[in-house]
């Protein structure tokens, strides 16, 4: 579960982090971070997310789409595996996951689209890597 965390902050991290060029931009420009949809996620949220992540990474072919939804909050997104290639002995997978979340006041869904290279450590976990 520490491992999904891990894998589940640094996405988070990776996907709202931006250059803001001043203190006073800081101070208001982060804000928008709270509307990402994965930063919603609430624990069912975050279990189903993580149980069709793992699905798709170890049995999807690329460019398979594996479509998650928890009817209770509204969220659901799906994980789709692009490509798949080894570097360094390692499975890795350029993954795209597209987010949303309907938990806002706003009639319209936040939506969140990134993609990240995966690649599956010798425990079985998988980790954000850069090339």
């Amino acid at each position: 579960m520490l491992r999904k965390m891990i894998v589940l902050l640094a996405i988070l991290l990776v996907t709202s982090s931006i250059l803001l060029p001043s203190t006073e931009s800081q101070a208001r420009g982060w804000e928008w971070v709270k509307r990402l949809p994965i930063s919603q996620f609430g624990p069912e949220d975050t279990a189903i997310f993580h149980a069709h992540v793992d699905q798709a990474l170890e049995e999807a072919k690329d460019g398979e789409r594996v479509k998650w939804r928890n009817p209770d909050s509204g969220s659901s997104g799906t994980i789709t595996p692009l490509t798949s290639e080894r570097l360094n002995g390692k499975l890795c997978r350029q993954t795209r996951f597209e987010n949303q979340t309907d938990q806002d006041p706003d009639p319209d869904p936040d939506q969140n689209i990134s993609e990240f290279l995966l690649c599956q450590q010798p425990d079985g976990s998988w980790s954000i890597e850069s090339r």
